[in-house]
């Protein structure tokens, strides 16, 4: 299958993080679409306190696995938190045992702790008047 303007990913390996829902399972799911097999992860775990919606759950990055699969391609997911080294050292293990290695990385992990901007800038001692 070719993808794009003449880029072929069949049998090519591919790693999304922060792929349990939202844009990194899309990217997963097209990803797959274009061929790859797919290595997923997402922090997957409860709230961390510093965040205003809830984190992703095992049963999201489960989702991402099996919509992956149905489209006739490997996919192995496991939770990582990519803030961690020894996690991300772990995780690049897995995808060479589970999968052989990498040939496409999507580094989509990321989360919002937004505050409003009068409380930050009093914090750090600036003044605003917004």
């Amino acid at each position: 299958m070719t993808y794009g303007a003449g880029m072929d990913l069949t049998g090519k390996v591919a790693l999304v993080t922060g792929a349990a829902r939202g844009l990194g399972r899309a990217m997963a799911v097209a990803l797959a679409r274009a061929g790859c097999d797919l290595a997923v992860s997402d922090i997957a775990q409860s709230g961390d306190g510093a965040t205003p919606y809830a984190l992703s759950s095992r049963d999201d990055l489960a989702e991402t696995v099996r919509a992956v699969e149905q489209l006739g391609r490997r996919a192995v997911g496991t939770p990582c938190d990519v803030t961690v080294a020894a996690d991300v050292a772990k995780l690049m293990a897995f995808v060479e045992e589970q999968l052989g290695g990498l040939d496409v990385l999507i580094g989509n992990a990321g989360i919002v702790a937004a505050r409003r901007w009068r409380r930050w800038t009093r914090r750090c001692g600036t003044a605003s008047s917004t």
